[in-house]
């Protein structure tokens, strides 16, 4: 996947070992599907935001990337008087909505990434 990347970017950091702790963080936007959760998916997406934060520049590119990968609405809501199947097929399609959002973005989402490491003095 990272020579993949590479190839995509042309960026040498790309290969170094110094870029390897932000692609294990970025590395879900390539296995997202019906078999993740989105209780894992907000989690990896919070870990990916929080360690970009870290990073030199990365107020700017953890704010973006927040905007991208965010669950869509923030969070769901069901209404507490709907019955137990419709609050499981809202919740189905929320879900459904938020892998497409993820995978829709996931491009640009890995270009901030990529983007980030002209930043950085490693």
């Amino acid at each position: 996947m990272q020579l993949s990347l590479f190839r995509k970017h042309k960026d040498p950091v790309i290969l170094k070992t110094q870029f390897e702790p932000l692609f294990q963080r970025a590395r879900f936007l390539y296995e997202v599907s019906e078999n993740v959760g989105s209780e894992a998916l907000d989690s990896r997406v919070s870990e990916l935001v929080a360690f970009v934060a870290s990073l030199e520049m990365g107020a700017f590119y953890s704010e973006r990337l927040f905007q991208l990968l965010d669950s869509p609405s923030g969070r769901l809501y069901v209404d507490l008087y709907e019955s137990e199947e419709v609050t499981k097929h809202w919740h189905n399609e929320w879900e459904r909505e938020y892998r497409g959002k993820l995978l829709a973005n996931r491009d640009n989402a890995l270009a901030l990434v990529v983007e980030l490491l002209r930043y950085q003095k490693w």
